[in-house]
């Protein structure tokens, strides 16, 4: 460059594009008489040109869902077309992909970090509206696709099923027990009596299949027992379970027996120990030890369906709850 006058140059506004590379700087001095002097080449008059990232370009990927809506808790592959890069130095670098995908807000959760591939999964989806997009980076460039949306439905939650025994034993572990339901994250328990579901759980947010209701039941007595699957909003009811909660029979007292004669039918009644529910009674007529009729009963109180001969009789009157405990107590007739 001839002709200048300043003590500076800008090679831009000379319009002089520099490639990157190292150059050498020389400035000669020249006199309105001819004469002239060149500088001399030292560190100082070299310099490097680097071509930035940013003078290169980068597109912006483009995403691909396959459908619009899909399945609760299913596997949705997300596709994109791939960016392309060019830079002006002819470096072509490696387009490397961070996937972001979040419900019902701008994507900020990453789901695939620094993938070189045009796909990735996210698992397990969950019911609601997804936002997703893809941020392509290469040679320290970046460019982030469209935000796209798809939808997840919600899920079907599947009916418990309860599987605690009809009879359990007061102020034992009272477990409640069920089977797990297609889809529930957690389950609520309702305990009552009479045929009216409360509109309180006695317990909820338990995230196992069983439950101690020890703290819940205070006396023997029939309950219902209600399990509720729940997942988010989704939640469904188990049909009612009849559970009845007894206590261990006491041995029955005042047996009286009447019509005690030969060639009578004799007549046995007694109380009842306590209030034990479910109790059968079983009676066994002995005579010299040897048992001579049997009967089962839910009354407290046994005829005999034959006539008794002469002799001497005894009555023994076992009470047993459906848990198998029993008390008994015998008597002369």
């Amino acid at each position: 460059f001839i002709g200048i006058k300043a003590t500076s140059w800008d090679s831009a506004k000379a319009g002089l594009v520099l490639s990157s590379g190292t150059y050498e700087l020389t400035v000669s001095a020249t006199t309105a008489s001819g004469i002239s002097k060149a500088s001399t080449v030292t560190d100082k008059s070299k310099f490097t040109v680097t071509i930035p990232a940013w003078r290169g370009s980068l597109t912006a990927p483009v995403i691909n869902i396959a459908q619009s809506e899909y399945d609760y808790n299913s596997n949705v592959t997300i596709t994109w077309e791939p960016s392309q890069y060019k830079s002006i130095d002819g470096n072509t670098g490696e387009i490397k992909y961070t996937v972001y995908a979040d419900l019902a807000k701008q994507p900020e959760t990453v789901i695939a970090a620094y993938i070189s591939e045009t796909q990735c999964v996210l698992a397990n989806a969950k019911a609601g509206t997804y936002l997703v997009k893809v941020v392509a980076t290469a040679n320290g460039l970046t460019a982030t696709s469209e935000t796209v949306s798809f939808n997840v439905k919600q899920p079907v939650v599947g009916k418990p099923v309860i599987t605690t025994p009809q009879y359990v034993l007061l102020n034992s572990d009272i477990d409640i027990l069920w089977e797990a339901a297609d889809n529930a994250i957690s389950y609520n328990i309702y305990i009552y009596t009479g045929n009216v579901l409360p509109d309180l759980p006695s317990a909820s947010n338990i995230t196992s299949t069983s439950y101690k209701a020890k703290g819940i039941i205070a006396d023997a007595g029939v309950y219902n027992v209600v399990v509720e699957a729940v997942n988010g909003d989704v939640k469904t009811l188990s049909d009612p379970k009849e559970m009845i909660v007894t206590i261990p029979p006491v041995e029955p007292t005042n047996i009286t027996a009447t019509n005690v004669y030969a060639g009578n039918k004799a007549t046995v009644t007694w109380t009842a120990g306590n209030e034990a529910l479910d109790v059968k009674y079983y009676v066994n007529i002995l005579q010299s030890n040897n048992v001579i009729t049997s009967y089962r009963t839910t009354l407290c109180e046994w005829s005999s369906e034959q006539y008794l001969e002469a002799g001497s009789y005894k009555v023994e009157i076992s009470a047993k709850n459906p848990l198998g405990q029993s008390a008994s107590a015998t008597a002369n007739l």
